[in-house]
């Protein structure tokens, strides 16, 4: 805050909507540095307590957190891919950030302690295995945010990108 205050001029702080995609944000803010794969830190309190419906927001089909699981057991089932018709931006959050960091960046983000407890968030502990490497997490007490009237329990959660920032190319062979 002390460097916008002083007009530093160099703080990329933009005003956006922070689930739109990479290049949504920098047509609407004007900053061309809030691409994808270009972040080596980010720090984040993502906002949580809301869900974003698939009928407010067109941009849930960006991520494979608000798709649906295929439930093998349904033999009735299609087989297509569908989406949820909502999730909490706490979970689009930690997939976005993915979206950002470079491979090995870091993220030190806090979630509700139920992603990591709930037996229904399985998926999201799933993904969050997928895409980092989980180095600590730190549980709060739940009053840590109380003067802020959160009563929620959360978790400050330290994670390594383990993405490949460029696709593995197949090994093929020449033949003569």
């Amino acid at each position: 805050m002390n460097m916008i205050i002083h007009d530093d001029g160099h703080t990329n702080v933009i005003a956006s909507d922070g689930l739109l995609s990479d290049t949504e944000m920098q047509a609407r803010s004007g900053n061309k540095m809030f691409k994808y794969n270009s972040f080596d830190f980010i720090v984040t309190n993502p906002p949580f307590g809301s869900s974003i419906k698939q009928t407010e927001k067109a941009y849930m089909h960006q991520y494979n957190l608000a798709i649906k699981e295929v439930d093998w057991l349904n033999t009735t089932a299609s087989g297509k891919v569908a989406l949820r018709d909502s999730q909490s931006t706490e979970v689009l959050f930690l997939e976005q950030c993915h979206k950002f960091l470079v491979e090995h960046g870091y993220l030190a983000v806090v979630i509700p302690d139920g992603i990591l407890t709930n037996s229904s968030l399985q998926y999201v502990r799933d993904n969050i295995e997928e895409m980092y490497r989980i180095v600590a997490v730190v549980s709060m007490p739940q009053t840590a945010f109380s003067a802020t009237g959160a009563g929620v329990k959360v978790l400050f959660c330290f994670c390594v990108n383990t993405k490949t920032s460029k696709p593995k190319k197949s090994a093929t062979k020449k033949h003569n």
